[in-house]
């Protein structure tokens, strides 16, 4: 498994290396247990937190709810919904360390090629039964089914489902079908949710989650404590969440003022400082490896030319874009995404704007007179705003961008891996994590950008297959400066994550991932 930089709000330069940490956790990676990992660690503030409340959620809901966890969520009320009804086997804690969420450990063998994962004993399902590894088993094997049209298909592909041997009832062998040196932090993806075997409908839902799914409708979805939660320490402490559709942004800061909701997502750079001098209102930060990449899809005119793509590379005014949009806090991005991967190659020279050469290229290009549509909408922290910068900036290279918003509940129908040029948005994953999802020609969001080559596809197998995790780093470095030459993103900032709170709300902690804990509501409670 890649070691991972992580953040540590604590240290000075916001950074901790994540051999740093296994140093006292103990050796996790490849070829090694992961196992003996500490959960997240509970806030010392928490030790005083009251059981009971409600907390109030307001965001734009996406279009109508999917139920069934493994299918792509269209918005984020299932995303939210998803975290807190249903558990990940792995997970990042909130100083951006993997540890088994209803996992012990997960063992490979000297060549990756099997891996021996252990369950924690006595979690239940919200029904009352026992988690056992044929659920296990049953959630692989429907992802993996092309019938479900699983978010995360590609991401197991690595795994042979026709071969899980269940060894006990905590206790499965995963045989693969090519060497993967980090298979837990595949697990640690949004979408492998474990579900109780023999699942098909979703009229209701029964997972091992802190909250239990009561009621959900195009207004407002409703979840309830799970008195007999797995996680200990008294979590989660909230009686109620509601997730409640505000879609107008405006109208979502004025719910918070007012006190109407509790906190809101996402929220602006502007949304913070407008708020700053309220007492009734908490600011809470994070540096994340979130990215909010532009994408061009490699398939389709203009961008299956490459100068194209690294014109509108060089047309982005990123300290510009980072300013607006996070008030210059996030870490500027080259193009290339897994900043806290020890493979990412920091060395690589930054990119900067260059809006002469740009432009050159987009003549040579015979562009200099087309307009180009970027697609966005108001769903992630800032999307809209650096959207909008990004095509002001792009003017200075003559580069006519026209900013299309679309309705949040439109976007992933009509906007999202519909057309050529929108935003994307990927939480922090390790760098093999993310390509193996998205840049072979065989997984499951390779249509989105249609971006793969011959040698970085040869690089990623052996990289993936090595257990040598220095020489794995090396490999990986190749394969992500093909990615910044050539790649069909636009990586010009991490996110700084924002969250806006009621005073009255307790249990905010540091996520790697996004804002609002990264979205488990476990730790929140109303002081």
């Amino acid at each position: 498994m890649n070691e991972i930089e992580t953040i540590d709000t604590n240290l000075g330069d916001n950074r901790l290396s994540r051999r740093q940490i296994l140093k006292s956790a103990g050796a996790v990676g490849a070829l090694m247990p992961i196992s003996g990992l500490l959960s997240p660690i509970l806030l010392p503030e928490a030790l005083a937190a009251k059981a009971g409340g409600t907390l109030r959620v307001g965001t734009p809901f996406g279009a109508a709810s999917v139920l069934d966890p493994h299918v792509a969520p269209p918005g984020n009320q299932d995303v939210m919904r998803n975290f807190n009804v249903f558990d990940l086997l792995f997970w990042y804690d909130k100083s951006g360390k993997l540890y088994p969420k209803i996992a012990e450990s997960c063992v490979s063998n000297k060549s990756a090629t099997v891996w021996t994962l252990k369950l924690k004993s006595g979690v239940k399902f919200h029904d009352g039964s026992t988690l056992t590894v044929d659920d296990v088993i049953y959630s692989i094997k429907r992802i993996q089914d092309p019938k479900t049209a699983a978010e995360a298909k590609s991401t197991l592909a690595m795994i042979d489902g026709s071969l899980l041997r269940k060894i006990d009832a905590y206790t499965l062998e995963i045989p693969l079908l090519y060497a993967y040196s980090i298979l837990p932090n595949q697990f640690a993806t949004k979408g492998v949710s474990i579900i109780k075997e023999g699942t098909n409908t979703f009229e209701t839902l029964n997972g091992t989650g802190p909250y239990k799914y009561v009621s959900g409708d195009a207004q407002k979805v409703v979840l309830a404590r799970n008195a007999n939660c797995w996680i200990g320490g008294g979590r989660p402490y909230l009686d109620t969440v509601e997730i409640i559709n505000v879609p107008d942004a405006a109208a979502r800061l004025n719910g918070l003022k007012t006190g109407a909701l509790d906190t809101i997502y996402p929220t602006t750079a502007a949304d913070g400082k407008a708020v700053a001098s309220d007492s009734n209102i908490v600011v809470f930060t994070s540096q994340t490896g979130t990215m909010q990449p532009l994408l061009m899809n490699a398939k389709l005119k203009p961008f299956n030319d490459p100068n194209v793509r690294l014109a509108i590379k060089l047309a982005a005014d990123r300290n510009t874009m980072n300013r607006l949009s996070y008030d210059g806090k996030g870490k500027i991005g080259n193009d290339m995404f897994g900043v806290f991967d020890s493979g990412y190659p920091k060395a690589l020279k930054q990119r900067e704007y260059d809006p002469e050469k740009a432009k050159a290229l987009w003549k040579k290009a015979g562009l200099e007179k087309s307009t180009l549509k970027l697609y966005t909408a108001d769903i992630w922290p800032a999307q809209i705003t650096h959207s909008t910068v990004f095509a002001q900036q792009a003017k200075k290279a003559g580069i006519n961008v026209q900013v299309v918003t679309q309705p949040a509940d439109q976007y992933f129908t009509k906007g999202y891996g519909v057309q050529s040029f929108h935003n994307e948005y990927w939480n922090y994953r390790p760098i093999l994590t993310l390509w193996n999802a998205c840049f072979n020609k065989d997984s499951g969001d390779y249509q989105y950008t249609s971006w793969a080559t011959d040698k970085a596809t040869k690089l990623f197998k052996a990289a993936a297959a090595e257990g040598d995790s220095k020489k794995r780093d090396e490999i990986t470095s190749e394969m992500m400066t093909i990615f910044h030459n050539d790649g069909p993103y636009v990586v010009w900032a991490f996110e700084t994550s924002q969250s806006l709170y009621s005073s009255k709300i307790g249990g905010q902690e540091n996520s790697p991932i996004r804002s609002l804990n990264g979205f488990d509501f476990s730790g929140f409670f109303v002081k």
